[in-house]
């Protein structure tokens, strides 16, 4: 077991993954409340202590395999910032004892493949401990920044195996899923006051019909974005994920090309590409009410943004 340095300590929020219906249908009488103060990370790694077995074992083995792959590229990060410094030795101390516990989760993972018994447990300090073989290992990222990352690709790799969609964790009302709106298409008119790009209640007003290829494709990447954004909060509602609107807000996610966008105070959070609401000023906040909205039963809300507002001109 890797203790990692006091600066990289964390208490681990985010995700992981629903027991199937069955198993929720045995359970109901126990998990038919959401209690908001927990993420939806924590209420599923209790739901998983009392799954099926196989199904337990292989969400650890998924989850181990990723962290594996997650501290072999610390490993690999360390042994290069020692090679351009050179003079840090705690820095190649660090790198050989990341490179030392990597080595030894994939025998782990055969355990877990050969058939040895799974536990999963929330430990009150250190986070969630999977125990297989009498070895304890926590399922923490050395980036506390990049936990909820972490968590997410394990959600991800998992739901490509086991129906996720059919899961529920609590008792938000069921609601339609989103239908894909393919490629979007924005539509335009032009004016003596400028540009106006739309597409599906969403409507961004330029000042002028200048520099028209860069700004046709802003209004796709922007209705992308915010679409994206959308669905996925969508997603995380149906499966009572709280959403606290007020806490909102969004982060890069280091060395990776998505961004983070958090949800609630217990850190739940969506990850998607969105250079455009993290870098735009005051974007994210002009957005909240349309976000809102989409997650009511009203008609579909309408936005009105202004480029000069959010620095595109």
């Amino acid at each position: 077991m890797l203790y990692l340095r006091s600066k990289e300590n964390a208490v681990i929020t985010g995700y992981l993954l629903l027991l199937p219906a069955v198993l929720l249908l045995v359970t109901s009488a126990v998990f038919a409340q959401v209690d908001p103060s927990e993420s939806r990370f924590v209420r599923t790694v209790n739901y998983l202590h009392a799954a099926p077995a196989a199904l337990r074992a292989e969400f650890a083995a998924l989850a181990l395999e990723r962290l594996h792959h997650v501290y072999s590229a610390e490993a690999e990060l360390a042994r290069d910032e020692f090679a351009r410094n050179g003079e840090d030795s705690d820095l190649l101390r660090w790198s050989a004892a990341v490179e030392q516990f990597a080595a030894k989760l994939p025998l782990s993972v055969e355990e877990i493949r050969a058939g040895n018994e799974v536990a999963l447990r929330i430990a009150a300090q250190e986070g969630v401990v999977v125990q297989v073989a009498g070895r304890v290992l926590l399922l923490v990222h050395p980036r506390p920044g990049q936990q909820a990352a972490f968590e997410r690709d394990v959600l991800n790799l998992f739901c490509a195996r086991q129906p996720c969609d059919q899961f529920t964790p609590g008792t938000v009302a069921s609601e339609p899923i989103p239908v894909s709106r393919g490629d979007i298409r924005p539509q335009w008119r032009f004016s003596g006051d400028g540009a106006r790009c739309s597409f599906s209640g969403v409507t961004v007003k330029f000042g002028s019909n200048a520099r028209m290829a860069q700004r046709r494709s802003l209004c796709v990447q922007l209705m992308n974005e915010l679409f994206t954004l959308a669905d996925e909060i969508a997603w995380q509602h149906r499966h009572a994920v709280e959403i606290e609107w007020d806490r909102l807000h969004i982060e890069a996610s280091p060395r990776r090309p998505d961004h983070s966008v958090t949800l609630n105070r217990v850190g739940d959070s969506a990850l998607l590409v969105a250079p455009l609401l993290y870098g735009s000023p005051g974007l994210l906040a002009a957005v909240r009410p349309w976000l809102r909205g989409r997650l009511g039963d009203k008609a579909e809300p309408s936005l009105a943004l202004t480029a000069s507002d959010h620095g595109w001109e």
